[in-house]
């Protein structure tokens, strides 16, 4: 169904990814093929040192990462150089991350940031990476705008973005019931060539751009790997 965004969409979401969290979760590690191939491919854009390990510190933003399997968990076996942000703006899913990574956590390696990715604030020039994968797309598509700004100035000069949006442009689509009773969700979409003029005109050169076959999902998705102009 076609619709604008509510005025209480945030609180919503927050509320259905609370409610659907641990079948959302299951659906997300039991589909992760995707995601983990495009995460493959931002990594091998960082600076690596000998023996394929990183060759210094290396922060990361993940925004709407949910509870943080497989992303956040992926990241942080990786490589013991990166440290992580994670953003979720479901209370459920910030909770289970909090339980599962407790030990990243007080080692100082995990920082957990619940709330509406819109609002979050952080210092100039402060991540080497910043990643919102099937999450700016819950945002109205001018906060989508809003939020590529936010992500190029919080990222160092020749940082990296890895972000998915929706193919085919829509103001607003709504499901009542995606993955469950309480899942109702909300979607938006620039479209593939106005979300790509947005990134570029952000200051983002486009290392990839891609709508790859995704078999696990009912949706087409834009893909795209932007590198911060130094």
């Amino acid at each position: 169904m076609l619709t604008s965004a509510p005025a209480d969409l945030k609180s919503r979401l927050a509320s259905s990814y609370d409610s659907i969290a641990d079948v959302y979760n299951k659906w997300a590690l039991d589909n992760s093929s995707t995601r983990l191939s495009y995460l493959s491919k931002l990594l091998s854009h960082l600076c690596f040192g000998l023996h394929g390990r990183l060759s210094r510190p290396v922060r990361i933003l993940d925004l709407g990462g949910g509870c943080g399997d497989p992303v956040t968990k992926s990241l942080l076996e990786h490589d013991a150089n990166i440290s992580i942000v994670l953003n979720d703006m479901s209370p459920a899913q910030i909770s289970k991350a909090r339980d599962m990574f407790h030990s990243d956590v007080a080692k100082g390696r995990l920082q957990l940031e619940e709330g509406d990715m819109t609002t979050l604030s952080f210092g100039s020039e402060e991540f080497d990476a910043i990643m919102g994968t099937y999450s700016l797309i819950h945002l109205p598509r001018d906060q989508q705008t809003l939020m590529l700004g936010l992500i190029s100035g919080w990222l160092k000069p020749g940082g990296l973005v890895l972000a998915t949006f929706l193919e085919e442009e829509t103001t607003g689509m709504v499901m009542d019931k995606w993955m469950g009773d309480g899942g109702w969700m909300f979607w938006s979409s620039w479209g593939k060539e106005r979300t790509l003029e947005l990134v570029k005109g952000n200051g983002f050169e486009v290392l990839l751009e891609e709508v790859p076959n995704e078999g696990e999902v009912d949706a087409r998705f834009l893909w795209v790997l932007g590198r911060k102009e130094e």
